[in-house]
């Protein structure tokens, strides 16, 4: 049985989240623009199979806080969120899943807690130095990300509000999806951005961020000084790892995979030749067994 929490941050904030079953924990990261009710399959499946299963509403999405300034919304701000929402289940052993920007919140925690999270599964993500590079260097990435300019726009949330979330709804069925969402998941999806600041917030993931095609010569040098940066913070050189790629994702190009491959020293990956970025609405049963599979060989 699954059910609904809410967790208070030590800052005040709170991070809101379904819960099911018992065991070690699993902690499934969602992304832009979803919730954590897309992972309902994966709750029931591992809380049947053992595990304590837990999808937060990452902050600024459904029930979660919404931050209140851009700084709030940096990719390491967000995953200082959720590395304290982790940690209050004092659970010795965390696999973490995420898809989109719930995998790069993903890979932040598997950096910073390498001796806690012991397995890490991705889904259609970026590793943000790698896509930082493939902004630089890849001109197919470069147009597949012109919407993330388009997003981080002033008042970009508005067209998106219109003619009851069409433009948002599309994002779904355009693109080689092979998958429609039928009337019940339209509205729930509608009830989801209908929340005050909503569709702002989510907005304000790609708007504090320096991985984004670049306008000028200044945004040019951040990304270039990212993408070659020494520190490499989200370097995993020790967490086993399964990048599960659909490659007709129209958003993150295949050469995106290679880059997995200089960060994730101990990876596997498996494709899927007719999956899209919405590779876990497609193919959920494939991706839960997959997802046990290797939880259980690695």
């Amino acid at each position: 049985m699954t059910t609904q929490h809410d967790y208070s941050l030590s800052h005040g904030g709170h991070i809101s989240y379904l819960s099911a079953g018992q065991g070690d924990l699993i902690l499934l990261l969602h992304g832009f623009p979803e919730y954590n009710g897309i992972w309902q399959k994966q709750l029931t499946y591992f809380a049947d199979h053992g595990f304590h299963a837990v999808a937060p509403d990452l902050p600024g999405y459904n029930q979660s806080y919404k931050p209140e300034t851009l700084e709030q919304y940096k990719l390491s701000n967000i995953i200082a969120d959720l590395v304290e929402f982790m940690r209050s289940f004092a659970s010795n052993r965390v696999i973490v899943v995420g898809h989109d920007w719930g995998g790069s919140v993903a890979q932040g925690i598997a950096a910073r807690c390498p001796d806690q999270v012991t397995q890490l599964i991705l889904l259609n993500t970026t590793h943000p130095q790698g896509f930082a590079k493939l902004l630089l260097s890849c001109p197919e990435q470069l147009e597949a990300s012109q919407y993330i300019n388009a997003f981080r726009q002033p008042g970009a949330e508005m067209s998106l509000l219109s003619h009851n979330y069409k433009d948002l709804l599309a994002i779904f069925s355009n693109h080689h999806a092979n998958w429609q969402l039928d009337e019940t998941e339209q509205n729930a999806y509608r009830a989801v951005w209908q929340q005050p600041r909503a569709i702002e917030s989510a907005l304000n993931y790609y708007r504090a961020s320096f991985c984004y095609p670049p306008t000028d010569e200044a945004s040019q040098q951040i990304l270039h000084a990212f993408a070659n940066s020494p520190e490499a913070p989200y370097t995993l050189p020790k967490t086993p790892t399964l990048l599960l790629w659909g490659e007709q994702d129209a958003y993150l190009v295949n050469d995106n995979v290679q880059q997995f491959e200089h960060y994730c020293h101990q990876l596997s990956v498996i494709r899927f030749a007719e999956g899209s970025h919405w590779l876990l609405h497609e193919f959920p049963d494939e991706i839960n067994q997959h997802i046990r599979d290797f939880i259980t060989d690695s």
